[in-house]
């Protein structure tokens, strides 16, 4: 329960964010919902309309984002290398 309620905590200094590949010039702590674009929800990789991300970097040079869905044992990783979300589940 201790560490639910630091997670809890921690969402709540997340910075919201309307765009997962807007710019970040360094590391940020996003939380995401339905509405926001360029997610795995948007992509329909997952049921869950809301979550956190990791966002780092500029779209136009070179940008990694960390997402994790709500309720979701996966997370997925988005580079401009590779251009699409490429994901990493549990086992």
């Amino acid at each position: 329960m201790r560490d639910f309620k630091l997670v809890i905590n921690n969402l709540s200094k997340a910075i919201k964010s309307t765009n997962l590949l807007e710019t970040h010039e360094s590391a940020q702590f996003v939380q995401w919902d339905e509405n926001t674009l360029n997610t795995p929800y948007k992509a329909g990789l997952t049921t869950s309309g809301a979550g956190f991300a990791i966002c780092m970097g500029n779209y136009n040079t070179y940008q990694s984002v960390l997402c994790f869905a709500l309720h979701d044992n996966r997370l997925w990783a988005w580079s401009k290398h590779v251009n699409k979300w490429t994901e990493f589940a549990q086992k």
